[in-house]
């Protein structure tokens, strides 16, 4: 008899909510598949049915984390006005505030997305690439506007890596983070801007 795809969704969802848990409290280092599984209240066995190992499953969670991250950056854009300075403010202060309130949360909450686990570090790039990407679109369309006459791609590249500076370990509390955060932003911006 076969597991019902919704009771084997359950069960990796309870495995994630754990491992997440955990690796935010004790670091992906120090938390065993044996830890995640007890958190979890099932059996080792059933962790790995749904994943090889703890990479696989630090994969998943750093992949989920990315996702949010860019979604909160996307819906951002989405809802600043639509000028260069407050769409790329808009970004980077969602950017800053989700990682100041993971920092917040638990003494590893940023290692989901900052750590130097292989699982991480790939789930980062394919999220530098992403966030790449809303940038070039962000730039795209204010080149349209007459906003700026800068090469998208290149001035994108130029933000990303502007914006690397504000992550941990420099970040302080969410409140002067932000302000750093929106001071970048700021400064770069007038450096894209159409003269």
């Amino acid at each position: 008899m076969t597991e019902s795809s919704s009771k084997a969704a359950a069960r990796r969802e309870r495995i994630l909510r754990a491992a997440s848990k955990l690796f935010s409290c004790y670091g992906p280092a120090k938390t065993t598949i044996a830890d995640i599984a007890r958190e979890s209240e099932i059996s080792v066995g059933a962790v790995y049915l749904d994943f090889t190992s703890k990479e696989a499953v630090l994969a998943a969670l750093s992949s989920q984390q990315h996702e949010t991250l860019l979604a909160a950056m996307q819906s951002a854009v989405a809802n600043a006005e639509q000028n260069l300075g407050a769409q790329v403010e808009a970004a980077v202060v969602a950017r800053t505030r989700f990682v100041c309130r993971l920092a917040e949360q638990a003494t590893h909450g940023c290692e989901l997305l900052h750590g130097c686990q292989s699982p991480v570090k790939q789930a980062r790039e394919e999220h530098k690439t992403q966030e790449l990407t809303l940038f070039v679109d962000l730039l795209t369309r204010a080149k349209k506007r007459g906003d700026t006459t800068r090469a998208p791609k290149e001035a994108a590249q130029a933000l990303v890596d502007a914006f690397v500076s504000l992550l941990p370990p420099h970040l302080e509390d969410e409140a002067s983070a932000t302000k750093r955060a929106r001071r970048l932003a700021d400064l770069v911006t007038h450096g894209l801007l159409a003269r």
